[in-house]
Protein backbone atom coordinates (compact mmCIF):
# COMPACT_ATOMS: atom_id res chain seq x y z
CA UNK A 1 0.00 0.00 0.00
CA UNK A 2 1.52 3.37 -1.00
CA UNK A 3 2.43 5.80 1.75
CA UNK A 4 1.28 9.20 0.52
CA UNK A 5 2.70 10.89 3.61
CA UNK A 6 6.26 10.17 2.46
CA UNK A 7 8.13 12.71 0.38
CA UNK A 8 7.61 11.62 -3.25
CA UNK A 9 10.50 10.87 -5.59
CA UNK A 10 10.62 10.23 -9.33
CA UNK A 11 10.12 6.46 -9.00
CA UNK A 12 7.08 6.91 -6.76
CA UNK A 13 5.48 9.36 -9.21
CA UNK A 14 6.10 7.01 -12.16
CA UNK A 15 4.51 4.07 -10.34
CA UNK A 16 1.48 6.18 -9.36
CA UNK A 17 1.01 7.36 -12.94
CA UNK A 18 1.24 3.78 -14.27
CA UNK A 19 -1.32 2.51 -11.75
CA UNK A 20 -3.91 5.22 -12.29
CA UNK A 21 -3.52 5.25 -16.07
CA UNK A 22 -4.32 1.53 -16.10
CA UNK A 23 -7.30 2.11 -13.79
CA UNK A 24 -8.77 4.81 -16.04
CA UNK A 25 -7.71 3.40 -19.45
CA UNK A 26 -11.11 1.97 -20.42
CA UNK A 27 -12.84 5.17 -19.35
CA UNK A 28 -10.48 7.36 -21.37
CA UNK A 29 -10.98 5.23 -24.48
CA UNK A 30 -14.72 5.63 -24.13
CA UNK A 31 -14.36 9.40 -23.73
CA UNK A 32 -12.34 9.58 -26.94
CA UNK A 33 -15.23 7.96 -28.79
CA UNK A 34 -17.68 10.40 -27.20
CA UNK A 35 -15.42 13.27 -28.27
CA UNK A 36 -15.58 12.04 -31.88
CA UNK A 37 -19.37 12.40 -31.81
CA UNK A 38 -19.30 15.79 -30.11
CA UNK A 39 -16.67 17.08 -32.54
CA UNK A 40 -18.52 15.47 -35.50
CA UNK A 41 -15.58 13.49 -36.83
CA UNK A 42 -16.89 10.01 -35.97
CA UNK A 43 -16.85 7.13 -38.44
CA UNK A 44 -20.22 7.09 -40.21
CA UNK A 45 -19.69 3.76 -42.01
CA UNK A 46 -18.03 1.90 -39.16
CA UNK A 47 -18.90 -1.56 -40.51
CA UNK A 48 -17.96 -0.89 -44.15
CA UNK A 49 -14.71 -1.87 -45.80
CA UNK A 50 -12.05 0.71 -46.55
CA UNK A 51 -12.94 0.74 -50.25
CA UNK A 52 -16.64 1.24 -49.45
CA UNK A 53 -15.86 4.12 -47.11
CA UNK A 54 -13.93 5.84 -49.87
CA UNK A 55 -16.89 5.55 -52.27
CA UNK A 56 -19.57 6.62 -49.81
CA UNK A 57 -20.17 10.23 -48.77
CA UNK A 58 -20.32 11.23 -45.12
CA UNK A 59 -22.96 13.40 -43.55
CA UNK A 60 -22.60 14.03 -39.82
CA UNK A 61 -25.59 15.80 -38.25
CA UNK A 62 -25.04 18.45 -35.57
CA UNK A 63 -27.40 16.66 -33.20
CA UNK A 64 -24.79 15.25 -30.74
CA UNK A 65 -23.03 18.61 -30.42
CA UNK A 66 -26.32 20.42 -29.93
CA UNK A 67 -27.45 17.94 -27.27
CA UNK A 68 -24.41 18.57 -25.07
CA UNK A 69 -24.34 22.33 -25.61
CA UNK A 70 -28.07 22.74 -25.10
CA UNK A 71 -28.07 20.61 -21.97
CA UNK A 72 -25.27 22.64 -20.40
CA UNK A 73 -26.59 26.02 -21.58
CA UNK A 74 -30.24 25.69 -20.64
CA UNK A 75 -30.60 22.96 -18.04
CA UNK A 76 -27.79 23.96 -15.71
CA UNK A 77 -27.00 27.30 -14.07
CA UNK A 78 -23.54 28.69 -13.32
CA UNK A 79 -24.12 31.81 -11.22
CA UNK A 80 -23.54 30.84 -7.58
CA UNK A 81 -25.72 31.77 -4.65
CA UNK A 82 -24.14 31.19 -1.24
CA UNK A 83 -26.00 30.26 1.94
CA UNK A 84 -24.33 30.31 5.32
CA UNK A 85 -26.00 29.95 8.69
CA UNK A 86 -24.90 32.16 11.61
CA UNK A 87 -22.29 30.83 14.05
CA UNK A 88 -24.19 31.51 17.26
CA UNK A 89 -27.53 33.09 18.08
CA UNK A 90 -26.62 36.75 18.60
CA UNK A 91 -27.71 39.48 16.19
CA UNK A 92 -24.05 40.21 15.38
CA UNK A 93 -23.46 36.60 14.32
CA UNK A 94 -26.53 36.74 12.11
CA UNK A 95 -25.31 39.95 10.50
CA UNK A 96 -21.85 38.43 9.94
CA UNK A 97 -23.37 35.39 8.22
CA UNK A 98 -25.53 37.61 6.00
CA UNK A 99 -22.51 39.73 5.05
CA UNK A 100 -20.40 36.66 4.34
CA UNK A 101 -22.85 35.27 1.76
CA UNK A 102 -22.60 37.96 -0.97
CA UNK A 103 -18.86 38.37 -0.31
CA UNK A 104 -18.15 34.68 -0.83
CA UNK A 105 -20.41 34.59 -3.90
CA UNK A 106 -18.49 37.54 -5.36
CA UNK A 107 -15.19 35.70 -4.75
CA UNK A 108 -16.51 32.61 -6.56
CA UNK A 109 -17.76 34.68 -9.50
CA UNK A 110 -14.58 36.73 -9.72
CA UNK A 111 -12.34 33.65 -9.57
CA UNK A 112 -14.34 32.03 -12.37
CA UNK A 113 -14.15 35.12 -14.58
CA UNK A 114 -10.36 35.29 -14.22
CA UNK A 115 -10.07 32.04 -16.18
CA UNK A 116 -10.04 31.91 -19.96
CA UNK A 117 -12.91 29.41 -19.87
CA UNK A 118 -15.61 29.63 -17.25
CA UNK A 119 -14.91 26.72 -14.85
CA UNK A 120 -18.50 26.17 -13.69
CA UNK A 121 -19.72 26.11 -17.29
CA UNK A 122 -16.91 23.74 -18.28
CA UNK A 123 -17.71 21.46 -15.34
CA UNK A 124 -21.37 21.35 -16.31
CA UNK A 125 -20.47 20.39 -19.87
CA UNK A 126 -18.08 17.67 -18.69
CA UNK A 127 -20.74 16.26 -16.36
CA UNK A 128 -23.18 16.01 -19.26
CA UNK A 129 -20.67 14.87 -21.89
CA UNK A 130 -18.44 12.50 -19.89
CA UNK A 131 -20.70 11.90 -16.91
CA UNK A 132 -17.80 13.03 -14.75
CA UNK A 133 -15.90 16.19 -13.80
CA UNK A 134 -12.86 17.12 -11.71
CA UNK A 135 -12.56 20.46 -9.92
CA UNK A 136 -9.17 22.00 -9.14
CA UNK A 137 -9.11 24.54 -6.37
CA UNK A 138 -9.14 26.65 -4.55
CA UNK A 139 -5.46 27.50 -4.72
CA UNK A 140 -3.59 30.77 -4.37
CA UNK A 141 -1.87 32.77 -7.08
CA UNK A 142 -0.35 35.54 -5.00
CA UNK A 143 1.04 38.55 -6.85
CA UNK A 144 4.68 39.37 -6.12
CA UNK A 145 3.60 42.41 -4.09
CA UNK A 146 0.35 41.47 -2.42
CA UNK A 147 -1.60 44.47 -1.15
CA UNK A 148 -4.99 43.79 0.29
CA UNK A 149 -7.88 45.90 -0.89
CA UNK A 150 -11.55 45.46 -1.67
CA UNK A 151 -10.80 43.96 -5.08
CA UNK A 152 -7.76 41.82 -4.35
CA UNK A 153 -8.70 38.18 -4.93
CA UNK A 154 -5.84 35.65 -5.26
CA UNK A 155 -8.21 32.65 -5.25
CA UNK A 156 -8.13 30.49 -8.39
CA UNK A 157 -10.54 27.76 -9.46
CA UNK A 158 -10.09 25.61 -12.57
CA UNK A 159 -11.73 22.60 -14.18
CA UNK A 160 -9.18 20.61 -16.21
CA UNK A 161 -10.12 17.96 -18.71
CA UNK A 162 -10.87 14.93 -16.49
CA UNK A 163 -8.71 12.67 -18.67
CA UNK A 164 -5.66 14.61 -17.46
CA UNK A 165 -6.35 14.10 -13.75
CA UNK A 166 -5.74 10.68 -12.20
CA UNK A 167 -7.11 9.79 -8.79
CA UNK A 168 -9.08 7.26 -6.80
CA UNK A 169 -12.65 7.30 -8.21
CA UNK A 170 -14.12 6.28 -4.84
CA UNK A 171 -12.95 9.42 -2.98
CA UNK A 172 -15.04 12.56 -3.20
CA UNK A 173 -12.13 14.56 -1.78
CA UNK A 174 -9.11 12.54 -2.96
CA UNK A 175 -6.10 11.97 -0.73
CA UNK A 176 -3.72 11.72 -3.71
CA UNK A 177 -3.93 13.28 -7.19
CA UNK A 178 -1.81 13.11 -10.32
CA UNK A 179 -2.35 15.87 -12.86
CA UNK A 180 -0.77 15.78 -16.32
CA UNK A 181 -0.37 18.87 -18.46
CA UNK A 182 1.78 20.36 -21.21
CA UNK A 183 4.02 23.39 -20.78
CA UNK A 184 6.50 25.14 -23.11
CA UNK A 185 10.10 24.25 -22.35
CA UNK A 186 11.10 27.84 -21.61
CA UNK A 187 8.27 28.13 -19.06
CA UNK A 188 9.41 24.95 -17.30
CA UNK A 189 12.88 26.46 -17.13
CA UNK A 190 11.55 29.69 -15.62
CA UNK A 191 9.49 27.72 -13.11
CA UNK A 192 12.56 25.73 -12.03
CA UNK A 193 14.58 28.93 -11.52
CA UNK A 194 11.75 30.50 -9.53
CA UNK A 195 11.55 27.51 -7.22
CA UNK A 196 15.32 27.23 -6.94
CA UNK A 197 15.45 30.75 -5.50
CA UNK A 198 13.25 29.68 -2.58
CA UNK A 199 14.38 26.09 -1.96
CA UNK A 200 17.75 24.48 -2.52
CA UNK A 201 16.29 21.08 -3.33
CA UNK A 202 14.79 22.37 -6.59
CA UNK A 203 16.48 21.21 -9.79
CA UNK A 204 17.18 23.57 -12.67
CA UNK A 205 15.50 22.39 -15.86
CA UNK A 206 18.01 21.73 -18.64
CA UNK A 207 16.90 24.07 -21.41
CA UNK A 208 19.83 22.99 -23.62
CA UNK A 209 17.84 19.90 -24.62
CA UNK A 210 15.38 22.26 -26.30
CA UNK A 211 17.84 24.78 -27.72
CA UNK A 212 16.45 24.40 -31.23
CA UNK A 213 12.88 25.03 -30.11
CA UNK A 214 12.23 26.51 -26.65
CA UNK A 215 8.52 26.54 -27.46
CA UNK A 216 8.38 22.76 -27.63
CA UNK A 217 5.78 21.32 -25.28
CA UNK A 218 7.02 19.35 -22.27
CA UNK A 219 4.81 16.92 -20.36
CA UNK A 220 4.50 17.95 -16.72
CA UNK A 221 3.34 15.56 -14.00
CA UNK A 222 2.06 17.26 -10.85
CA UNK A 223 1.33 15.29 -7.68
CA UNK A 224 -0.66 16.36 -4.63
CA UNK A 225 -1.12 14.74 -1.23
CA UNK A 226 -2.12 16.03 2.17
CA UNK A 227 1.52 16.79 2.97
CA UNK A 228 3.34 17.21 -0.36
CA UNK A 229 3.18 18.93 -3.73
CA UNK A 230 5.65 17.94 -6.44
CA UNK A 231 6.28 18.75 -10.09
CA UNK A 232 8.14 16.49 -12.50
CA UNK A 233 9.19 16.98 -16.11
CA UNK A 234 8.47 13.67 -17.80
CA UNK A 235 11.78 13.63 -19.70
CA UNK A 236 14.11 15.09 -17.00
CA UNK A 237 12.80 13.97 -13.64
CA UNK A 238 11.72 15.91 -10.54
CA UNK A 239 11.81 19.68 -10.72
CA UNK A 240 10.83 20.37 -7.11
CA UNK A 241 9.05 18.96 -4.08
CA UNK A 242 7.45 21.28 -1.52
CA UNK A 243 5.15 21.09 1.46
CA UNK A 244 1.43 21.35 0.84
CA UNK A 245 0.58 24.42 2.91
CA UNK A 246 -3.04 24.66 1.84
CA UNK A 247 -4.31 22.22 4.45
CA UNK A 248 -6.11 20.07 1.88
CA UNK A 249 -5.66 18.43 -1.52
CA UNK A 250 -7.12 21.05 -3.91
CA UNK A 251 -9.21 18.65 -5.98
CA UNK A 252 -12.68 17.17 -5.84
CA UNK A 253 -14.62 14.99 -8.28
CA UNK A 254 -18.20 14.14 -9.17
CA UNK A 255 -20.09 11.62 -11.31
CA UNK A 256 -23.23 12.82 -13.10
CA UNK A 257 -25.28 9.79 -12.11
CA UNK A 258 -26.12 8.59 -15.63
CA UNK A 259 -24.27 5.29 -15.07
CA UNK A 260 -24.23 2.56 -12.44
CA UNK A 261 -21.92 -0.15 -11.14
CA UNK A 262 -22.24 -3.45 -13.03
CA UNK A 263 -22.88 -6.82 -11.51
CA UNK A 264 -19.49 -8.07 -12.65
CA UNK A 265 -16.89 -6.99 -10.08
CA UNK A 266 -14.07 -7.38 -12.60
CA UNK A 267 -15.51 -4.54 -14.68
CA UNK A 268 -16.54 -2.28 -11.81
CA UNK A 269 -14.07 0.46 -12.62
CA UNK A 270 -14.93 4.12 -13.24
CA UNK A 271 -16.00 3.42 -16.83
CA UNK A 272 -19.38 2.12 -15.71
CA UNK A 273 -20.03 5.18 -13.54
CA UNK A 274 -18.65 7.84 -15.89
CA UNK A 275 -21.36 7.51 -18.51
CA UNK A 276 -22.08 10.53 -20.69
CA UNK A 277 -25.43 11.56 -22.12
CA UNK A 278 -24.48 10.54 -25.66
CA UNK A 279 -23.44 7.02 -24.70
CA UNK A 280 -26.91 5.36 -24.85
CA UNK A 281 -27.70 6.93 -28.23
CA UNK A 282 -24.44 6.36 -30.13
CA UNK A 283 -26.07 3.78 -32.40
CA UNK A 284 -29.02 6.08 -33.10
CA UNK A 285 -26.67 8.95 -33.99
CA UNK A 286 -24.67 6.80 -36.39
CA UNK A 287 -27.79 5.28 -37.99
CA UNK A 288 -29.28 8.73 -38.48
CA UNK A 289 -26.05 9.90 -40.06
CA UNK A 290 -26.11 6.93 -42.45
CA UNK A 291 -29.79 7.47 -43.32
CA UNK A 292 -29.35 11.19 -43.95
CA UNK A 293 -26.22 10.53 -45.99
CA UNK A 294 -28.14 8.08 -48.17
CA UNK A 295 -31.12 10.42 -48.50
CA UNK A 296 -28.86 13.32 -49.40
CA UNK A 297 -27.13 11.19 -52.04
CA UNK A 298 -30.49 10.35 -53.62
CA UNK A 299 -31.42 14.02 -53.73
CA UNK A 300 -28.09 14.90 -55.35
CA UNK A 301 -28.40 12.09 -57.88
CA UNK A 302 -31.83 13.35 -58.92
CA UNK A 303 -30.81 16.99 -58.99
CA UNK A 304 -27.73 16.32 -61.08
CA UNK A 305 -28.78 13.20 -62.93
CA UNK A 306 -26.63 12.25 -65.97
CA UNK A 307 -27.92 12.61 -69.54
CA UNK A 308 -28.47 9.70 -71.90
CA UNK A 309 -27.93 10.43 -75.60
CA UNK A 310 -27.40 8.63 -78.89
CA UNK A 311 -24.88 11.27 -80.00
CA UNK A 312 -21.19 11.41 -79.24
CA UNK A 313 -21.04 11.77 -75.43
CA UNK A 314 -17.64 13.45 -75.48
CA UNK A 315 -18.87 16.12 -77.84
CA UNK A 316 -22.00 16.67 -75.76
CA UNK A 317 -19.93 16.88 -72.57
CA UNK A 318 -17.62 19.44 -74.20
CA UNK A 319 -20.61 21.58 -75.24
CA UNK A 320 -22.10 21.44 -71.76
CA UNK A 321 -18.76 22.35 -70.16
CA UNK A 322 -18.60 25.48 -72.37
CA UNK A 323 -22.18 26.39 -71.69
CA UNK A 324 -23.12 26.08 -75.35
CA UNK A 325 -26.61 25.27 -76.56
CA UNK A 326 -26.88 21.61 -77.38
CA UNK A 327 -27.68 20.85 -81.00
CA UNK A 328 -29.74 17.96 -82.16
CA UNK A 329 -33.09 16.28 -81.79
CA UNK A 330 -34.48 16.76 -78.22
CA UNK A 331 -35.62 13.16 -78.36
CA UNK A 332 -31.95 12.18 -78.46
CA UNK A 333 -31.53 13.47 -74.90
CA UNK A 334 -33.11 12.19 -71.75
CA UNK A 335 -32.31 12.20 -68.04
CA UNK A 336 -31.34 8.88 -66.57
CA UNK A 337 -34.12 7.92 -64.15
CA UNK A 338 -32.90 7.69 -60.56
CA UNK A 339 -34.34 6.33 -57.35
CA UNK A 340 -36.84 8.67 -55.72
CA UNK A 341 -36.87 9.70 -52.05
CA UNK A 342 -39.57 7.64 -50.41
CA UNK A 343 -41.80 8.71 -47.53
CA UNK A 344 -40.51 5.92 -45.33
CA UNK A 345 -37.06 7.54 -45.42
CA UNK A 346 -38.45 10.55 -43.58
CA UNK A 347 -40.31 8.29 -41.15
CA UNK A 348 -37.20 6.32 -40.19
CA UNK A 349 -35.31 9.56 -39.64
CA UNK A 350 -38.03 10.63 -37.21
CA UNK A 351 -37.74 7.29 -35.41
CA UNK A 352 -34.03 7.88 -34.85
CA UNK A 353 -34.84 11.40 -33.61
CA UNK A 354 -37.38 10.04 -31.11
CA UNK A 355 -34.88 7.46 -29.92
CA UNK A 356 -32.35 10.19 -29.21
CA UNK A 357 -34.93 12.32 -27.42
CA UNK A 358 -35.90 9.44 -25.15
CA UNK A 359 -32.23 8.88 -24.31
CA UNK A 360 -31.48 12.54 -23.60
CA UNK A 361 -34.26 15.09 -23.18
CA UNK A 362 -37.48 15.83 -25.01
CA UNK A 363 -38.56 18.75 -27.13
CA UNK A 364 -40.21 20.52 -24.20
CA UNK A 365 -36.78 21.42 -22.82
CA UNK A 366 -35.78 22.77 -26.21
CA UNK A 367 -38.58 25.31 -26.15
CA UNK A 368 -40.85 23.39 -28.54
CA UNK A 369 -44.55 23.05 -27.76
CA UNK A 370 -45.66 19.45 -27.59
CA UNK A 371 -48.84 18.38 -29.44
CA UNK A 372 -51.93 18.82 -27.29
CA UNK A 373 -50.26 21.33 -24.96
CA UNK A 374 -52.32 24.51 -25.03
CA UNK A 375 -51.44 26.42 -21.85
CA UNK A 376 -48.31 27.81 -20.27
CA UNK A 377 -48.99 25.80 -17.14
CA UNK A 378 -49.10 22.54 -19.07
CA UNK A 379 -45.83 23.39 -20.80
CA UNK A 380 -44.26 24.25 -17.44
CA UNK A 381 -45.33 20.90 -16.00
CA UNK A 382 -43.79 19.05 -18.95
CA UNK A 383 -40.58 21.06 -18.72
CA UNK A 384 -40.34 20.49 -14.97
CA UNK A 385 -40.81 16.75 -15.40
CA UNK A 386 -38.24 16.50 -18.20
CA UNK A 387 -35.73 18.54 -16.23
CA UNK A 388 -35.59 15.89 -13.50
CA UNK A 389 -32.90 14.14 -15.55
CA UNK A 390 -30.52 17.00 -14.79
CA UNK A 391 -31.21 17.23 -11.06
CA UNK A 392 -28.35 14.97 -10.03
CA UNK A 393 -25.67 16.58 -12.26
CA UNK A 394 -26.77 19.96 -10.92
CA UNK A 395 -26.61 18.72 -7.34
CA UNK A 396 -23.14 17.30 -7.95
CA UNK A 397 -21.99 20.65 -9.32
CA UNK A 398 -23.42 22.44 -6.29
CA UNK A 399 -21.83 20.01 -3.84
CA UNK A 400 -18.37 20.37 -5.35
CA UNK A 401 -18.76 24.14 -5.44
CA UNK A 402 -19.77 24.03 -1.77
CA UNK A 403 -16.58 22.13 -0.94
CA UNK A 404 -14.55 24.76 -2.79
CA UNK A 405 -16.39 27.59 -1.03
CA UNK A 406 -15.72 25.99 2.35
CA UNK A 407 -12.03 25.68 1.48
CA UNK A 408 -11.94 29.38 0.57
CA UNK A 409 -13.18 30.16 4.07
CA UNK A 410 -10.46 27.90 5.44
CA UNK A 411 -7.75 29.72 3.46
CA UNK A 412 -8.92 33.15 4.60
CA UNK A 413 -8.99 31.89 8.17
CA UNK A 414 -5.57 30.16 8.18
CA UNK A 415 -3.25 31.74 5.58
CA UNK A 416 -1.41 34.68 7.12
CA UNK A 417 -0.50 36.18 3.74
CA UNK A 418 -4.19 36.92 3.08
CA UNK A 419 -4.22 39.30 6.06
CA UNK A 420 -7.58 37.98 7.19
CA UNK A 421 -9.56 39.26 4.21
CA UNK A 422 -9.92 39.07 0.45
CA UNK A 423 -12.14 41.08 -1.82
CA UNK A 424 -13.95 41.12 -5.15
CA UNK A 425 -16.50 43.39 -6.81
CA UNK A 426 -16.52 45.76 -3.84
CA UNK A 427 -17.25 42.99 -1.32
CA UNK A 428 -14.78 41.97 1.38
CA UNK A 429 -14.67 38.49 2.90
CA UNK A 430 -13.36 38.92 6.46
CA UNK A 431 -11.79 36.37 8.75
CA UNK A 432 -13.78 37.78 11.67
CA UNK A 433 -16.98 36.49 10.08
CA UNK A 434 -15.79 32.89 9.72
CA UNK A 435 -15.40 31.93 13.41
CA UNK A 436 -13.52 28.72 12.49
CA UNK A 437 -16.68 27.43 10.84
CA UNK A 438 -16.18 26.54 7.16
CA UNK A 439 -19.70 25.41 6.34
CA UNK A 440 -21.07 27.02 3.20
CA UNK A 441 -23.67 25.90 0.70
CA UNK A 442 -23.51 26.95 -2.95
CA UNK A 443 -26.59 26.76 -5.16
CA UNK A 444 -26.77 27.03 -8.96
CA UNK A 445 -30.48 27.35 -9.58
CA UNK A 446 -32.17 27.15 -12.97
CA UNK A 447 -35.15 29.47 -12.70
CA UNK A 448 -38.14 28.72 -14.88
CA UNK A 449 -39.98 32.07 -15.12
CA UNK A 450 -43.41 30.49 -14.80
CA UNK A 451 -42.55 28.16 -11.95
CA UNK A 452 -40.57 30.90 -10.18
CA UNK A 453 -43.56 33.24 -10.33
CA UNK A 454 -45.83 30.52 -8.98
CA UNK A 455 -43.41 29.82 -6.14
CA UNK A 456 -43.18 33.50 -5.21
CA UNK A 457 -46.96 33.88 -5.21
CA UNK A 458 -47.40 30.81 -3.02
CA UNK A 459 -44.72 32.12 -0.66
CA UNK A 460 -46.48 35.47 -0.30
CA UNK A 461 -49.75 33.68 0.42
CA UNK A 462 -48.05 31.68 3.16
CA UNK A 463 -46.62 34.91 4.62
CA UNK A 464 -50.04 36.56 4.63
CA UNK A 465 -51.51 33.51 6.40
CA UNK A 466 -48.68 33.58 9.00
CA UNK A 467 -47.45 30.20 7.79
CA UNK A 468 -44.06 31.63 6.79
CA UNK A 469 -41.98 34.58 7.95
CA UNK A 470 -40.48 37.18 5.62
CA UNK A 471 -36.92 35.99 6.11
CA UNK A 472 -37.79 32.45 5.06
CA UNK A 473 -39.66 33.83 2.05
CA UNK A 474 -36.69 35.94 1.02
CA UNK A 475 -34.22 33.06 1.34
CA UNK A 476 -36.28 30.22 -0.13
CA UNK A 477 -38.62 31.91 -2.60
CA UNK A 478 -37.06 35.26 -3.55
CA UNK A 479 -33.42 34.04 -3.42
CA UNK A 480 -32.22 36.90 -1.21
CA UNK A 481 -28.83 36.15 0.36
CA UNK A 482 -28.10 39.11 2.66
CA UNK A 483 -31.28 39.20 4.75
CA UNK A 484 -29.83 41.64 7.29
CA UNK A 485 -29.05 44.14 4.54
CA UNK A 486 -32.58 43.75 3.18
CA UNK A 487 -34.01 44.60 6.62
CA UNK A 488 -31.75 47.64 6.84
CA UNK A 489 -32.89 48.89 3.45
CA UNK A 490 -36.55 48.40 4.35
CA UNK A 491 -36.01 50.27 7.61
CA UNK A 492 -34.33 53.13 5.76
CA UNK A 493 -37.16 53.18 3.24
CA UNK A 494 -39.73 53.37 6.06
CA UNK A 495 -37.86 56.32 7.54
CA UNK A 496 -37.49 58.12 4.21
CA UNK A 497 -41.17 57.73 3.35
CA UNK A 498 -42.30 59.02 6.78
CA UNK A 499 -44.02 62.41 6.20
CA UNK A 500 -42.10 64.03 9.03
CA UNK A 501 -38.75 62.89 7.71
CA UNK A 502 -39.70 63.76 4.13
CA UNK A 503 -40.50 67.32 5.23
CA UNK A 504 -37.13 67.66 6.91
CA UNK A 505 -35.31 66.32 3.84
CA UNK A 506 -37.21 68.82 1.68
CA UNK A 507 -36.20 71.66 3.97
CA UNK A 508 -32.52 70.63 3.87
CA UNK A 509 -32.65 70.33 0.08
CA UNK A 510 -34.21 73.78 -0.18
CA UNK A 511 -31.42 75.23 1.94
CA UNK A 512 -28.78 73.47 -0.14
CA UNK A 513 -29.97 74.92 -3.47
CA UNK A 514 -30.78 78.34 -1.99
CA UNK A 515 -34.58 78.44 -2.21
CA UNK A 516 -35.38 78.06 1.49
CA UNK A 517 -37.11 81.45 1.45
CA UNK A 518 -39.62 79.93 -0.99
CA UNK A 519 -40.11 76.84 1.15
CA UNK A 520 -42.92 76.61 3.69
CA UNK A 521 -42.35 73.72 6.13
CA UNK A 522 -45.92 73.98 7.36
CA UNK A 523 -47.08 72.45 4.08
CA UNK A 524 -45.49 69.23 5.17
CA UNK A 525 -47.41 69.37 8.40
CA UNK A 526 -50.67 69.86 6.55
CA UNK A 527 -49.93 67.07 4.10
CA UNK A 528 -48.45 64.71 6.61
CA UNK A 529 -50.93 65.14 9.33
CA UNK A 530 -48.83 66.92 11.90
CA UNK A 531 -45.43 67.00 10.23
CA UNK A 532 -42.67 66.86 12.81
CA UNK A 533 -44.87 66.96 15.87
CA UNK A 534 -43.59 64.71 18.61
CA UNK A 535 -40.12 64.27 17.02
CA UNK A 536 -37.21 66.15 18.60
CA UNK A 537 -34.29 67.44 16.61
CA UNK A 538 -31.74 65.04 18.21
CA UNK A 539 -34.00 62.07 17.49
CA UNK A 540 -34.38 63.15 13.89
CA UNK A 541 -30.61 63.54 13.63
CA UNK A 542 -30.10 59.97 14.75
CA UNK A 543 -32.51 58.75 12.08
CA UNK A 544 -31.02 60.80 9.28
CA UNK A 545 -27.41 60.23 10.33
CA UNK A 546 -27.04 57.01 12.34
CA UNK A 547 -23.25 57.19 12.35
CA UNK A 548 -20.82 60.03 12.20
CA UNK A 549 -22.62 63.13 10.98
CA UNK A 550 -21.73 64.15 7.48
CA UNK A 551 -19.82 67.46 7.57
CA UNK A 552 -21.68 68.87 4.61
CA UNK A 553 -25.03 68.12 6.20
CA UNK A 554 -23.87 69.60 9.49
CA UNK A 555 -22.90 72.81 7.78
CA UNK A 556 -26.23 72.96 6.02
CA UNK A 557 -27.92 72.82 9.40
CA UNK A 558 -26.06 75.83 10.78
CA UNK A 559 -28.27 78.85 11.46
CA UNK A 560 -28.08 81.36 8.68
CA UNK A 561 -26.39 84.65 9.64
CA UNK A 562 -24.90 87.55 7.77
CA UNK A 563 -21.52 85.80 7.96
CA UNK A 564 -22.77 82.50 6.59
CA UNK A 565 -23.60 82.47 2.92
CA UNK A 566 -26.47 80.43 1.61
CA UNK A 567 -25.02 77.69 -0.66
CA UNK A 568 -26.01 77.91 -4.26
CA UNK A 569 -27.62 81.32 -3.86
CA UNK A 570 -27.19 83.50 -6.96
CA UNK A 571 -26.83 87.25 -6.21
CA UNK A 572 -29.63 89.36 -7.68
CA UNK A 573 -27.12 91.50 -9.60
CA UNK A 574 -25.95 88.45 -11.45
CA UNK A 575 -29.46 87.98 -12.79
CA UNK A 576 -30.01 91.64 -13.75
CA UNK A 577 -26.56 92.32 -15.07
CA UNK A 578 -25.96 95.37 -12.82
CA UNK A 579 -25.64 96.51 -9.18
Amino acid sequence: MPDYSQKPDSAFVDSAVAYYEDLWRETHEKWRELDSFYNRDFQVWNNASDSERLRRPNYRPSKPTNIINHAADTQMAFTPTVHRGPVGTSKTRETDADSLEPALASILIDSAMKETDHPWKVAGKYLVHYGYAVFEGPFLEMPKSYVHDRDCNPIRIRVPNPARVLLDPTEREPSFVVKKSMMPAYRVYELSLEKKRTRRSAVEFNLDDYAEDVWQEVEIVECWSDKWHSVKAADQGMIYVERNTLGFVPFTQAFAGFGMSPVDMESSGPASLAQGMLEPIIDAIRLQAQARTAKHQILMDNAFAPLVTTQDPQEIAAQMAQGDVLQGDPNDFRVLPMQQVQQWMFQIDREYEEDMEEGTFNRALSGHREPGVTTVGQQAILSGSARQKFNLPSLQLEYCASIIASRILQLVNTVDRLEGAIGAAGHVLKKAWIKNNYNAKVVFEVLDPVLDLQRRQLGLQEVSMNLKDYETYWEEDAHVTNVSERWKRLDRQAVRTNPQVAAKFAQLAAEEIGIDDMFDPTEGEQAGGGGQAGMTEPALDRILNPGTENEAVRQLRQPLTDQVAKPGRVPPEALTGGP
